[in-house]
Formats: C-alpha cells, sequence, structure tokens
C-alpha cells in the first residue's frame, strides 16, 4: 500500500475511533508542507478525563488495528495521564485534558499547517 493510501485510511480510522467515544474538537494538521515534519499529520482532541483519555486510546489502537493491521509504534504512559501521545510514523495522535491542551496549544505552535476540523458526534 502506498504511504498517501495508508495515511487516509488511518486517519479516517482515528478520527471515526475518536467520535465514536466522544472525543472534544477533534483537528487534523497536514505537517506535510511544514518545514521539516516529524510526521505526515497530527489528529489533536481533547477529553473530559484520564480515563476517558484512556478509552479514546483504547478505541484508536483497536479501531485502526483491525482495518488496516497497523498498531502504534509507541504510546506515551497514559496512567492518570493529562497528554497521551500515539506514534503511528506518518500520522501522531495527541490526547489531552482540556487545560493542558491549551497550555501547549499544538494547534497555534504548528499554525502554518493547513487545518481540518471535524464534528462530535451525537
Amino acid at each position: 500500500m502506498v504511504q498517501e493510501e495508508l495515511d487516509k485510511i488511518l486517519l479516517q480510522e482515528i478520527v471515526s475511533a475518536l467520535q465514536a467515544k466522544r472525543g472534544h474538537e477533534i483537528v487534523e494538521l497536514d505537517m506535510r508542507p511544514v518545514h521539516s515534519p516529524i510526521c505526515n499529520y497530527m489528529v489533536i482532541c481533547h477529553a473530559d478525563s484520564s480515563p476517558h483519555i484512556s478509552a479514546l486510546v483504547d478505541e484508536v489502537e483497536e479501531r485502526v488495528g483491525a482495518a488496516t493491521g497497523e498498531y502504534p509504534f509507541r504510546t506515551s504512559e497514559r496512567a492518570n495521564a493529562e497528554w497521551v501521545v500515539m506514534d503511528y510514523f506518518s500520522v501522531m495522535v495527541h490526547i489531552f485534558l482540556p487545560s493542558t491542551r491549551e497550555y501547549y496549544n499544538l494547534e497555534g505552535l504548528w499554525g502554518d499547517a493547513p487545518r481540518k476540523e471535524y464534528a462530535e458526534e451525537d
């Protein structure tokens, strides 16, 4: 599978998983036009609590794994986490608590990256 096709599937499954478990303010940043990007895409959202973060991480792993056979190269520690990062090499997923998301402001830091916002599912 060509990387661009895999990225598209990864993004679909990641966003779908985050929406299904009620991730908030889901944003996709296209990092490819950015000078020296660390990945092709970032997906950012926030959760209501550390257990909610854990549920989102589990759902992303399950859906992406089932759809593509891909699993994160590394996932940061999630016990009592305020921010978990899932590294799929070309796509990085950042799941925050709201105050931590606001503090680190990745969307602002990478403000020159094209941005796509996703609606929350009802």
